[in-house]
């Protein structure tokens, strides 16, 4: 895996991806066991993380707004799903 990371490092845009794939899977790895629990502290933490402007990749304006919509058709509640 190491090889890998090494290699993503020397492509444009590789390694930031490799970062918030595994901010994501943090995140969700994260809410797994949170679904069941109403732990708004701990669900908002973790989305500002991945939304705080850490990455600048070009589809996440598109995933941004992704999101919001989803958490807003959810009446404000996101699973890891």
């Amino acid at each position: 895996m190491q090889s890998f990371v090494r290699f993503l490092q020397t492509t444009k845009g590789g390694y930031d991806l490799y970062r918030f794939w595994m901010d994501c899977e943090f995140f969700k790895d994260t809410m797994l066991g949170l679904d069941q629990v109403e732990n708004v502290v701990a669900r908002t933490r973790l989305f500002r993380d991945l939304n705080d402007g850490k990455y600048h990749l070009p589809f996440m304006r598109h995933l941004q707004n992704k999101i919001r919509r989803a958490y807003s058709d959810s009446s404000g509640i996101l699973t890891h799903d």
